[in-house]
């Protein structure tokens, strides 16, 4: 989610405050999805658009889904997360749980 928009289109709003005055923002590399962000907000969509990845497209970042699995403390979290709100969180568990170590 690293693609920066020079251009915002027509109508764009910030993803974090839904202000109208939008900067640029960022798009996914694997869906359509773009996240706008105005001068304030850049750091806080960056962290919006990647979370997108992981929740969304949790099988092209497998490293990162190891690195979770491999946390006990990460993967309660993202347990209960998923639990709670599985549209959200289901897909990402699903790739974790395929790096988690059984003994």
């Amino acid at each position: 989610m690293d693609k920066q928009l020079r251009t915002p289109p027509s109508g764009a709003h910030c993803a974090h405050c839904g202000s109208t005055q939008v900067k640029a923002g960022f798009g996914c590399d694997y869906c359509p999805n773009r996240y706008h962000f105005c001068a304030e907000h850049a750091a806080n969509v960056r962290i919006l658009a990647e979370g997108h990845v992981a929740r969304v497209h949790p099988e092209k970042v497998p490293e990162a889904m190891a690195k979770l699995a491999a946390s006990p403390r990460d993967l309660a979290d993202l347990r209960r997360r998923a639990a709670e709100r599985p549209d959200l969180w289901g897909a990402q568990l699903v790739e974790v749980e395929k790096h988690v170590v059984r003994s």
